[in-house]
C-alpha cells in the first residue's frame, strides 16, 4: 500500500483543523479569563495578600523548574546514548538508531518544555482570578461560581490546547522528516513521538509529588485556624497570614494543569499506536492517515464542546451549584456525541455507526465517573452524612467509615465502567476486524476523553474556589458570617469538583495505558511468535506483575514516609521559629524546601524500579524466544497500572468525603450538644484525607503515565 496524494490531503487537513480548534478555543478562554479579572474591582486587602502569595508561588517554580530541567537533560542524555549503543530493531523504517535517538530526546524535550510552559502560565492566571473570585463571593455565589467555572476552563483549555498543539506540531514534524512512502511507513512513524507523553509525564510527576508534599509541609508550617475561631489581638497580624496554604493551592492549581496536559499527550499516543495496529491487519479501511488522525479530531472537538458546556453554567443563590455544573456536563456529552458522529461518518466509513455506538458507551462511563463521585464525596448524599454521623463516636469511627465509603465507590465506578467497556468491545468485535474489540474499547476511551475538557475545567475551578475561599476567610470571613458561609461552600463545591476530575483521569488514563500496552504487545509480536496464552504462561511475565505491584506499594510508601517523616518534625520547628518571627514568607520557605528535598526520592523509584526490573527480566531471559523480556516489560507495567489505579480512586475518595464531612459538620446541622468532640473526630479523617487526595492518589496518577510513556520509549530495548 503506497501513501497517495489523497492521504497527504486528509492528513494536512486534520492537522490543520486540530491546530486550529485547539488555538481558537486556547484563545477563548484566555480572553473569558481576562474578562473575570478586568471587570472585577477588588478590594486593597485582597490586593496585597495575592501579591505576597505571588511572590511565594515564584519563588517556589523557580526552584522547582530548576530540579526538573536538570533532571530531564540528565534523562535526556542518558536516552540518546542507550539509543545510540543498544538499539536493537528499527521499528520505523528509513530512520537509523542514531536517527530515532535524536527524535526521542527531542520529542521529550518538547513534552517537558511545553507543559512547563503550561503550568508557569496557569500560575499566572490563578493568580489574576482568585482575587475577582473572592470578591464575587463577597457578593454573590452566582457570581462567584460563573467566573471561577470559566477561569478554570482557562486553565483546563491551556493543559488540554498545549498538549494537543505540541504533539500535533511534533507529528507533523516527524512525518516531514521521515517522508513515508507507504501506508505502514506512515503507521510506524508514529514511535518517533512517543517521547513528547514521556517528557509531560516526567514533569507532570515531579509536579504531583512536590506540590502534594508542600500542601502536606504548608500545613505543617502552619496548622489551619479554626473558622469559628476569633483570631486573637495579641498575635502579630502577619502571624495570621495564611500564606503557606495560599501559595500550597496555588501550587495544586499548577500541577494539575501539568497532569491534564500529560494524559492528553499519552492518551493522544496511545490510540494513535493502536490504530495504526488495527489498519496494519484490516486493508479495507479508507486511508491510514485517516484512522491514526482520528483521536486528534475527537480531541478537538471536545475541547470546542466544553466551551459550550462552561458557557451554559449559570444560576442564582437559589440553585445548588451542582445541578448549574450538571447543565453544562450535559451539554457538553450531548456536543461530544454529535462530533464523534460528524468524525467517524467523515474519516472511518460505511462503519462508522457502529464505532459512533462505541463513543456512546464512553460518554455514558463519563457521566457515571462524574455522578459516582459526586454521590460518594458531597455532603448533600447519605455518603458524606454517614461519615459525619461516625464522627460522634470518635476519630477510628470516622476513618473505617470513610474507608468503606471509598471501597465501595471505588468498587461501583470500576463495575459501571467495565460493563461499559465490555459493551464497545463486543460492538467492535462483532465488526469482524482483526482488533475490532480493542477499536471499540479506544473509541469508547475518546467518548470518556472528549468530556474530560469540561471536567478539568470544574478541577480547576475547584482549585480557584479553594484559594479564593481562603482570601475571603483571610480578609472579610471573620466579620462576615455571610461570606464566610459561601467561602465554605466554594470549598465543598472544589472538593467534590475535583473528586469528580480525579476519576475520570484515573480511569481515562488507566485506559489509554491498557491500550498502550496492547500496541506494545502487537508491536512485539512482529519480532517473534508471543501470543496471548504465551504471555499468560510466561514465568518472566508472571514475576514482572509481582514486580509491577511491588513498584506500587514502593511508591506510596516511600511517598507516606515523606509526608510524615522525619523531614516534617523539622519543619514544624523551622516554621515555628519563622511564625514567632512574624515572617509568613519563611514559612513558604521552610514548605518548599521541604516538598522538594522530599520529591527525589518518591521520583526516583517510580523511574529507576521498573526499568531496573525490566532490566534483570531482559538479563534472565536473554536466550528465550524473541519478545518474552517485552512481554514481561508489559506485564510488569500492566500490573502496576491496575494497582496504582485502584489505589488512586481509593484514595481520591476517601479524601473528598473525609474533607465535606468535616465540612458538614461545621455547617452545624448537627446540633451543637457534642459539636467540639463530633469536630475532633472529623479533624482526624481531613488530616489522613489531605494526605490522601492532595498527595498520594494525584501522584499514583502521574506514576503510572510516566511509567508506561518510559516503557514505550524503551521498549526497542526489550524486543
Amino acid at each position: 500500500m503506497s501513501a497517495g496524494v489523497g492521504t497527504e490531503r486528509i492528513m494536512a487537513s486534520q492537522l490543520s483543523v486540530v491546530a486550529s480548534i485547539g488555538l481558537v478555543v486556547l484563545v477563548v478562554a484566555l480572553v473569558l479569563a481576562q474578562n473575570v479579572w478586568a471587570t472585577t474591582d477588588t478590594s486593597t486587602d485582597l490586593q496585597a495578600l495575592t501579591k505576597r502569595t505571588t511572590e511565594g508561588v515564584r519563588r517556589y517554580l523557580k526552584r522547582h523548574e530548576s530540579i526538573v530541567l536538570s533532571l530531564t537533560a540528565l534523562g535526556t542524555a542518558l536516552l540518546f546514548v542507550l539509543y545510540g549503543v543498544a538499539y536493537q530493531f528499527e521499528l520505523v523504517p528509513s530512520v537509523s538508531a542514531r536517527e530515532a535517538g535524536l527524535w526521542t530526546v527531542a520529542s521529550v524535550t518538547a513534552g517537558a518544555l511545553t507543559t512547563m510552559l503550561a503550568t508557569r502560565v496557569s500560575a499566572t492566571l490563578v493568580l489574576k482570578l482568585v482575587s475577582p473570585v473572592a470578591e464575587g463571593a463577597r457578593r454573590s455565589f452566582d457570581l462567584a461560581l460563573r467566573s471561577a467555572i470559566r477561569g478554570g476552563f482557562g486553565c483546563s483549555a491551556l493543559g488540554t490546547a498545549v498538549a494537543l498543539i505540541g504533539y500535533t506540531m511534533v507529528f507533523a514534524a516527524a512525518h516531514a522528516y521521515a517522508s513515508p512512502k507507504t501506508d505502514r511507513e506512515l503507521l510506524m512513524m508514529v514511535w518517533l513521538t512517543v517521547g513528547y507523553p514521556l517528557g509531560a509525564a516526567f514533569v507532570a510527576l515531579q509536579g504531583q509529588v512536590g506540590g502534594g508534599l508542600l500542601s502536606i509541609a504548608a500545613k505543617t508550617a502552619r496548622p489551619t485556624r479554626e473558622l469559628d475561631d476569633e483570631p486573637a489581638s495579641s498575635e502579630p497580624a502577619a502571624a495570621l497570614e495564611p500564606l503557606p496554604q495560599l501559595v500550597s493551592a496555588v501550587v495544586e492549581s499548577c500541577r494539575r494543569v501539568s497532569a491534564t496536559a500529560a494524559a492528553v499527550s499519552l492518551e493522544l499516543c496511545a490510540m494513535m499506536l493502536l490504530a495504526g495496529a488495527t489498519y496494519r491487519e484490516s486493508d479495507d479501511w479508507p486511508s491510514a492517515s485517516a484512522l491514526v488522525l482520528f483521536p486528534m479530531v475527537l480531541r478537538s472537538s471536545g475541547l470546542l464542546a466544553a466551551l459550550f458546556g462552561v458557557w451554559v453554567v449559570r444560576g442564582d443563590d437559589t440553585e445548588t451549584p451542582t445541578a448549574a455544573l450538571a447543565r453544562g456536563m450535559f451539554v457538553t456529552v450531548i456536543l461530544c456525541l454529535v462530533a464523534s458522529l460528524g468524525a467517524a461518518k467523515w474519516l472511518i466509513g460505511d462503519r462508522w455507526l457502529v464505532f459512533g455506538a462505541c463513543v456512546l458507551f464512553g460518554s455514558v462511563a463519563a457521566l457515571a465517573c462524574g455522578g459516582g463521585a459526586l454521590y460518594y464525596t458531597d455532603r448533600r448524599f447519605r455518603s458524606v452524612r454517614l461519615i459525619a454521623e461516625a464522627a460522634r463516636r470518635g476519630g477510628a469511627s470516622t476513618v473505617i467509615r470513610g474507608m468503606a465509603v471509598a471501597l465501595e465507590g471505588s468498587c461501583v465506578l470500576v463495575l459501571v465502567v467495565a460493563v461499559c467497556g465490555a459493551g464497545a468491545y463486543q460492538l467492535g468485535a462483532s465488526t469482524g476486524l482483526s482488533h475490532g474489540g480493542l477499536l471499540g474499547l479506544l473509541l469508547a476511551l475518546l467518548g470518556m476523553t472528549c468530556s474530560a475538557p469540561y471536567v478539568f475545567a470544574m478541577d480547576g475551578m475547584g482549585a480557584i474556589l479553594d484559594v479564593s475561599g481562603v482570601l475571603s476567610e483571610a480578609t472579610l470571613g471573620a466579620q462576615r458570617p455571610d461570606v464566610r458561609a459561601r467561602a465554605r461552600l466554594l470549598h465543598a463545591v472544589g472538593t467534590s469538583a475535583h473528586a469528580q476530575a480525579a476519576a475520570l483521569l484515573t480511569v481515562t488514563v488507566t485506559g489509554a495505558v491498557l491500550l498502550l500496552l496492547a500496541s506494545c504487545l502487537a508491536i512485539a509480536a512482529e519480532f517473534g511468535p508471543p501470543t496471548t496464552t504465551a504471555l499468560l504462561a510466561s514465568g518472566a511475565a508472571a514475576v514482572g506483575a509481582v514486580l509491577g505491584a511491588l513498584v506500587i506499594l514502593a511508591f506510596v510508601g516511600l511517598l507516606f514516609g515523606r509526608l510524615l517523616g522525619a523531614s516534617h518534625v523539622v519543619a514544624m520547628d523551622e516554621a515555628t521559629t519563622a511564625a514567632a518571627s512574624a515572617t509568613p514568607v519563611a514559612e513558604v520557605e521552610v514548605a518548599s524546601r521541604t516538598a522538594l528535598r522530599g520529591m527525589l526520592a518518591p521520583v526516583g523509584v517510580a523511574l529507576l524500579m521498573p526499568i531496573c526490573c525490566a532490566v534483570a527480566l531482559r538479563i534472565a531471559t536473554s536466550g528465550d524466544r524473541v519478545g518474552s523480556s517485552a512481554e514481561a516489560l508489559v506485564a510488569l507495567i500492566g500490573a502496576a497500572t491496575s494497582v496504582g489505579a485502584l489505589a488512586s480512586l481509593l484514595f481520591t475518595f476517601s479524601g473528598s468525603a473525609w474533607n465535606n464531612a468535616k465540612r458538614h459538620i461545621e455547617s452545624g446541622v448537627q446540633g451543637r450538644s457534642d459539636q467540639q468532640a463530633t469536630y475532633a473526630a472529623a479533624m482526624v479523617g481531613e488530616t489522613i484525607g489531605d494526605a490522601a487526595k492532595h498527595a498520594v492518589g494525584p501522584s499514583l496518577q502521574a506514576a503510572v503515565m510516566t511509567m508506561a510513556a518510559l516503557a514505550t520509549a524503551t521498549l526497542p530495548f526489550f524486543l
